[in-house]
């Protein structure tokens, strides 16, 4: 009788990717919507100034989304954590409006909204507002030669909270046809 030997081989198995994003993005219908959770986010938003599909590309926590539709109005809402949001609109014409809004959360965060060489185009907007909460919250804005249109608005919102918030505006007109307005409050 003979002896049929079997042997063991081990063999490895790679599993499902599990990790799971910090940081939740969903568009709709021209609208973005970017939601943090309770760690320390940061999230870098980058609009071409367009009214084309893909106009605003994000990283978040080491994460890349496009859009795939016409970004008009962007909302962002960091929760908890000592989050990090910075807004960059590309020099150039503005075509179409935007409006960029940050509830930066409970926690010592810090925003920042960089906006030179921009036209805001005839009747069109550019509104930017950051909320702090209850930390010690830094707002920075760069606003070198910026062009409003007739009809047009630029309004930028620096609103701090319970805390010690510093800001730093960095704001030098260009040619103004238009209405702007720059507020910072603690």
């Amino acid at each position: 009788m003979s002896r049929r030997c079997s042997r063991f081989i081990p063999r490895l198995e790679s599993f499902d990717d599990r990790s799971l994003p910090s940081v939740t993005i969903t568009e709709s219908g021209g609208f973005l919507q970017i939601t943090g959770d309770n760690k320390d986010n940061t999230i870098a938003i980058m609009d071409d100034g367009t009214s084309n599909a893909g106009n605003v590309t994000v990283l978040a926590d080491g994460q890349m989304f496009r859009s795939t539709v016409a970004i008009a109005d962007i909302v962002v809402r960091t929760l908890g954590g000592k989050d990090t949001v910075d807004y960059t609109l590309a020099p150039g014409a503005l075509v179409g409006s935007r409006t960029v809004v940050a509830d930066l959360g409970r926690r010592p965060d810090s925003f920042a909204a960089h906006i030179d060489g921009v036209s805001v185009a005839p009747d069109c907007h550019l509104v930017i507002q950051a909320f702090g909460g209850a930390g010690n919250d830094t707002f920075s804005l760069d606003a070198q030669n910026v062009n409003v249109g007739s009809n047009g608005v630029l309004e930028v919102d620096l609103v701090g909270g319970r805390g010690t918030d510093v800001f730093n505006v960095n704001y030098l007109p260009g040619v103004i046809d238009g209405t702007v307005a720059i507020n910072q409050e603690q």
